[in-house]
């Protein structure tokens, strides 16, 4: 989702970002430019600028940007949650419509903003053989930031 993307820019140039192991091998180039790649894991990882084996050593401007692991761990230590929902009315077993992140509770939250459902001017339903829908149809997504009570 190209928006998605853009938004993801805007919020991590210039601050930390903290990932998972596995995010760090998925990203297609390392480290990601102007921004302080820390990498949790149990060894160094050639590439990134640094390796923290604790949550509690968090810079308090860092952005934890995956994995489920991480996000599930580090959920009781965040001020503030930026959750992308894609969504769509079409008939899920017709298309690839629905990807889930991992599941974390937002009790303890409260949506403080939105962009309210938008079209994507880039993003597609995507067919189950991973086509572009005929029709062509934009994805719909919401960005919502939401903030401890």
């Amino acid at each position: 989702l190209p928006e998605d993307l853009q938004f993801f820019k805007h919020a991590t140039i210039g601050r930390p970002i903290i990932m998972g192991y596995n995010t760090w091998h998925s990203l297609p180039v390392k480290p990601l430019p102007k921004r302080t790649n820390i990498v949790v894991s149990d060894t160094l990882i050639e590439g990134a600028d640094k390796t923290i084996t604790t949550l509690k050593n968090i810079p308090h401007d860092a952005v934890i940007i995956g994995g489920a692991t991480l996000y599930n761990l580090a959920i009781n230590f965040v001020d503030t949650i930026f959750v992308t929902t894609i969504g769509g009315e079409l008939n899920e077993t017709e298309y690839n419509t629905v990807t889930y992140g991992p599941e974390i509770s937002l009790k303890e939250f409260k949506k403080e903003t939105s962009t309210g459902w938008l079209t994507s001017k880039g993003g597609y339903y995507l067919t189950k053989d991973g086509e572009i829908d005929q029709e062509r149809r934009p994805l719909m997504y919401e960005i919502a930031r939401y903030d401890r009570r």
